[in-house]
């Protein structure tokens, strides 16, 4: 199982240091070519992209989580700090049993 990660230089070069490839962007555009490109390699067991750059791609990235056992995907902070108080894992866990997530 591969380990790819999309999110900022620094997100992308520091998880380099652990052997993790990247691509390494602040621009949604550029971040959903590079999500459709990982989503469709049979070896990419696992996406860690940034939460700012998942933020207008939440509909597409929930979407194929819902549909697909891989890759999993795993939302983080970039070097800003966290976008909210409540983790992506959270809110796919309490959309999947129905709850709703108060801010």
């Amino acid at each position: 199982m591969k380990v790819y990660c999309i999110g900022s230089e620094e997100v992308v070069k520091g998880l380099a240091l652990i052997g993790i490839e990247g691509t390494a962007t602040t621009d949604a555009q550029e971040a959903e070519r590079a999500v459709d490109a990982v989503l469709n390699q049979p070896e990419v067991g696992l996406l860690v992209i940034s939460e700012r750059l998942a933020m207008p791609l939440k509909e597409k990235l929930t979407g194929w989580a819902f549909a697909h056992r891989q890759p999993l995907i795993l939302e983080i902070p970039d070097e800003q700090g966290p976008v909210s108080k409540h983790s992506a894992v959270l809110s796919l866990v309490m959309e999947a049993v129905g709850l709703e997530q108060s801010s």
